[in-house]
């Protein structure tokens, strides 16, 4: 699923002409996604973009890569994420064939300037399925024997506040950050439906106006198996989703389309096993002034791989009282961003986003070469490995034969560390970003 890193520090040079089969890789993914091509393969973007990570990873090993000094970086690159911590929460109500979830979100990410953002997200799914079979899980410990599939709508909004430094995020989320778990979302939720309730509960207070919000709505399809209970079990999880979405910010609009998978599998054999999870993403985003005039194109990869093996009961011991985690692993995400500041990128960005919603496989791949070209001549390229780890516990219950009746709680955790970056700018080479490492 993820490729290993290259260990060639000059791989990251050879990427002349390979941008455009990457670029064409990702919009007729997300072409076939967004109309109903459900039936693509979870796994992504295909061996060419693939390929194209390869080639913009270098190996993070002491020596490996000479270190740039920030002075020496040119000075319009943008601000780096060098850590992120995300938190969420969901429930979901399985009736006959009906599946209903509600998820919070809290990410906080820290930015290379010493500004952090701060994210709230609401999220819901409404669909159809049948499953087969029946599921109890407390904490980290769960008994299986169960297979589901789902297809339904999904709808997510998000609100995003930019603090000077950490201390004011860390004062901003004890302040507000309540409202993205559930039990003080159901505080705030009580107090609006019962204003006589205020003496009982404390009147909510909301946060401020935000810098930025988000909304996007789209189609998911998942399927799952699982077996075993205890130390001994396998489990295996599937799951493709496609979006489309606005972001507002007090500069302009960003329109986006969206893809998403996810390949979670684990395998237990009397206190041996192994846990691995894969997600992988695809965004295109077009961002427009105040005035709605397209002033930049970005393209988005990002992969994620955790694992963790050995002895699972000592761990999930460790789990109960809080010490444990759920996965060790790596994210890689590369960026391709155009600002479309002359007549022939405007004409590249404009072909490339009308053969999106066409399933003409050939005006694809014309329009992607265009725009690669534009990319290589003007663009900005950046390259991020991100070194993560992952926790998740929840309690619920369900069975089924055909129709389904169950309700399940549960709750995730994920934290990232920065420990590569390289961007490629227009007539230069790769150049190592000391700049977000020395932080």
């Amino acid at each position: 699923m993820i490729a290993a890193p290259c260990t060639d520090p000059e791989g990251m040079r050879r990427d002349s002409g390979q941008a455009s089969v990457e670029y064409a890789a990702v919009a007729f993914l997300v072409s076939l996604v967004l109309t109903g091509a459900v039936a693509i393969t979870t796994g992504g973007l295909g061996q060419a973009v693939e390929a194209s990570i390869r080639r913009g990873i270098c190996e993070v090993t002491e020596g490996r890569c000479t270190r740039v000094h920030a002075a020496g970086l040119p000075p319009d690159l943008e601000v780096c994420p060098v850590a992120r911590h995300l938190g969420n929460q969901q429930f979901s109500v399985e009736a006959g064939v009906v599946r209903l979830a509600a998820q919070l979100g809290l990410t906080v990410e820290r930015m290379s300037d010493g500004r952090v953002r701060v994210s709230f997200v609401d999220g819901g799914t409404a669909g159809v399925g049948t499953a087969v079979g029946a599921h109890l899980r407390v904490g980290v410990w769960t008994a299986k024997g169960e297979a589901a599939v789902d297809v339904g709508a999904a709808l997510t909004a998000g609100r995003v506040w930019v603090l000077p430094n950490e201390a004011s995020a860390k004062r901003f989320v004890s302040r507000f950050g309540a409202a993205q778990k559930v039990g003080g979302r159901l505080r705030i939720e009580l107090a609006k439906a019962c204003p006589l309730c205020f003496a009982l509960v404390g009147k909510p207070e909301g946060p401020p106006a935000p810098d930025e919000h988000w909304i996007s709505g789209g189609l998911l399809v998942r399927g799952a198996i699982g077996l075993g209970a205890g130390p001994v079990g396998l489990k295996l999880e599937a799951a493709l989703r496609g979006a489309l979405g606005r972001r507002v910010t007090r500069s302009g609009t960003t329109w986006f389309m969206r893809v998403d998978d996810r390949l979670i599998g684990s395998i237990d054999a009397m206190g041996r096993g192994l846990d691995g999870q894969v997600d992988s993403n695809a965004v295109i985003s077009l961002e427009t002034d105040r005035s709605g005039k397209p002033v930049r194109l970005k393209l988005l990869r990002e992969s994620k791989f955790s694992v963790r093996n050995g002895l699972r009961l000592p761990s999930r011991l460790r789990n109960l009282i809080g010490h444990g985690g759920s996965g060790n692993g790596e994210a890689i995400d590369s960026e391709s961003s155009l600002d479309l500041l002359t007549g022939s990128d405007r004409a590249a960005a404009a072909d490339f986003l009308g053969s999106v919603g066409s399933l003409d496989l050939q005006a694809v791949l014309e329009s992607g070469a265009r725009l690669g070209k534009a990319l290589d001549d003007h663009g900005v390229r950046t390259v991020r490995t991100w070194r993560l780890r992952r926790s998740q516990t929840g309690i619920g219950a369900g069975a089924a034969l055909g129709l389904r009746l169950g309700a399940d709680a549960f709750s995730a955790t994920e934290d990232q560390q920065l420990v590569s970056v390289d961007s490629k700018l227009p007539g230069l080479d790769w150049l190592p970003r000391a700049d977000c490492l020395l932080v």
